[in-house]
């Protein structure tokens, strides 16, 4: 659920990181990828996914991620539409990775 917040300074933070994967979802996450497309080099964009739903997210971690790196659920905004509450997405996010 896009509640209309700023994502420059979220923008501004990722392209100052060394991460193996962004992985992007529903509505924030269109937003959030038009503007790193807009700021961000070609080689970090390489790293930048946009995957529609969560499951498939956790699919393609599953997948891709390296072996002992982290995998960090943050959503940067509210799944209402898709989940009931943030517990539900939480316990939906465990089962989907075996936890």
């Amino acid at each position: 659920m896009d509640r209309g917040i700023d994502y420059d300074p979220l923008v501004e933070f990722l392209q100052t990181r060394s991460l193996e994967h962004i992985i992007l979802m529903y509505n924030s996450g269109k937003v959030l990828q038009e503007k790193l497309q807009a700021v961000a080099t070609p080689e970090f964009m390489e790293h930048v996914h946009y995957i529609e739903e969560l499951a498939d997210a956790c699919e393609y971690v599953k997948a891709n991620a390296s072996k002992g790196t982290a995998v960090i659920l943050s959503p940067e905004a509210a799944s209402y539409g898709v989940f009931k509450n943030f517990e539900q997405r939480d316990d939906f996010f465990k089962e989907q990775i075996g936890l």
